[in-house]
């Protein structure tokens, strides 16, 4: 018949199993299959569901379904779905979706170049042995990415509930490159947006969250919630089994896709679990650029522990930087105590003293110390940002590079560098102390400002490596 809709889809479906929950209009149970041009829904269930492997979804503007417009998910007891690509990078490929579930059993499929409305969902089920590996959401490339927002909805009280990506009990998932919570510019909050959370990650394995905008995360309560805030970037959690090695790599939150203009967010990564039987595992906060959210730029919960915050540029948070709660919960800056033996989020961790912080104009001279439990080894990282912050403890705008410190037997260690780095005069540098053994980081340091050189330079047993600097 031709192009009879130049402007949308060529198909829609209306009317198939009205009280078919759960199933689909078009089942996809073969192999190299293409649904190209699909529009409206009306269906209990799901708009397409992936079963077999190789299958393409291209150009579909998918709304209407209850469940969601795309399922990817095997049979249990069958071989996972894989291979199935939904969306790609050529002109045309991408689609308009209301929702995108890939359950288990289901690996090693792809979700490239889409805006995803109502979120996007990777569940696995290991207890039953239905497992969800190995599968993508976005890539490495701009093309690749998806826009991903408008998840949640309003508990029966009011609380707002969900989030924009979701991975619970799933394996080596990689979520890459999407603008998410955000306009599909990357320059404002989606305004539909109920969902309080950016990406959770609860229960799962090995899950990358890399290179990502992230913002716009912040919802009012309605009812009984009526004037409280929620919303996290990035939630790493807990419920039913440990959360294992998650890395979030390089992303920006709390930022525009400008990298400058903030767009209102309420908190950055938050590590909590939602129980005292299961824990976040070997998790890695690296070179990522968080600005300008309401409250906390990273949280660890008192119980959780090995969370290694590094190399991040966290500045013009409301809250500080880096939060290790207590049992108290969000109780803003620790001060150190002798031997380091006290215990709470990331056990705690002492923070590095600043002693002094010079500058030449192309380098900087740094000198300090740091009590915390004997015969360990630590990384000590350096920042520098243009004011301290209000508590007198500090962010850190821009890392300046690191240096490796040894306490004596009585948990002593005194450092002495210095760095190839551009830090200005009257700025506030200040450091963190991560635990090689344990992974655990502590709270940014006391600000000093930046003086010119002329006070003398100790000498230190430290070994000072250089990072590269990010604003």
């Amino acid at each position: 018949m031709g192009d009879t809709n130049p402007n949308g889809p060529e198909i829609g479906i209306y009317g198939l199993e009205t009280n078919g929950w759960g199933v689909a209009a078009i089942f996809m149970n073969g192999d190299n299959c293409v649904v190209k041009g699909l529009g409206k829904v009306y269906q209990r269930g799901y708009a397409v569901r992936i079963v077999g492997n190789n299958n393409r979804v291209i150009g579909c503007q998918i709304d209407r379904p209850l469940h969601a417009a795309v399922s990817v998910s095997g049979y249990m007891g069958w071989p996972p779905p894989s291979g199935n690509i939904v969306g790609g990078t050529a002109p045309g490929d991408g689609n308009s979706l209301i929702g995108l579930v890939i359950d288990g059993p289901a690996e090693g499929n792809i979700v490239i170049g889409n805006t995803l409305l109502v979120g996007v969902e990777v569940r696995g089920a290991t207890q039953y042995g239905v497992f969800a590996r190995n599968n993508r959401i976005g890539g490495p490339t701009p093309v690749e990415g998806n826009i991903i927002a408008g998840a949640g909805s309003y508990g029966e009280e009011g609380f707002p509930d969900g989030a924009q990506v979701s991975i619970v009990d799933a394996d080596n998932t990689l979520v890459e490159g999407n603008f998410i919570g955000t306009t599909a510019d990357g320059m404002h909050p989606y305004p539909q947006q109920i969902g309080p959370v950016g990406v959770e990650v609860r229960d799962s394995r090995n899950t990358t969250i890399r290179a990502n905008l992230v913002a716009g995360l912040r919802v009012v309560g309605v009812d009984h919630y009526a004037g409280q805030i929620f919303g996290q970037a990035i939630s790493i959690g807990a419920t039913n089994l440990n959360n294992q090695g998650t890395v979030v790599q390089g992303n920006t939150i709390g930022l525009a896709a400008d990298g400058v203009t903030p767009i209102v967010t309420h908190s950055g990564i938050i590590v909590s679990p939602m129980s005292s039987f299961y824990h976040a595992f070997r998790s890695l906060v690296d070179s990522n650029h968080i600005a300008s959210v309401e409250t906390i730029g990273v949280f660890v919960a008192s119980l959780e522990n090995g969370v290694t915050i590094t190399r991040n540029s966290i500045h013009d948070c409301g809250a500080p930087g880096i939060d290790l709660s207590t049992t108290a919960g969000a109780d803003g800056p620790t001060p150190n105590d002798p031997g380091d033996g006290d215990t709470g989020g990331n056990g705690l961790q002492n923070f590095p003293v600043l002693l002094s912080a010079a500058t030449t104009g192309s380098t900087a001279i740094v000198q300090g110390k740091l009590d915390s439990a004997p015969n360990a080894q630590f990384t000590v990282e350096f920042f520098a940002s243009p004011s301290c912050y209000p508590s007198g403890f500090g962010e850190g705008a821009t890392f300046i590079g690191s240096t490796t410190a040894t306490t004596d037997g009585a948990g002593h260690a005194a450092f002495s560098l210095t760095l190839p780095a551009a830090v200005a005069v009257g700025s506030a540098a200040t450091a963190t102390a991560t635990r090689l053994s344990t992974g655990d980081t502590s709270e940014f340091s006391a600000c000093i400002a930046v003086t010119s050189p002329g006070l003398p330079v100790a000498n230190a047993s430290a070994t000072p490596t250089i990072g590269s600097a990010r604003r």
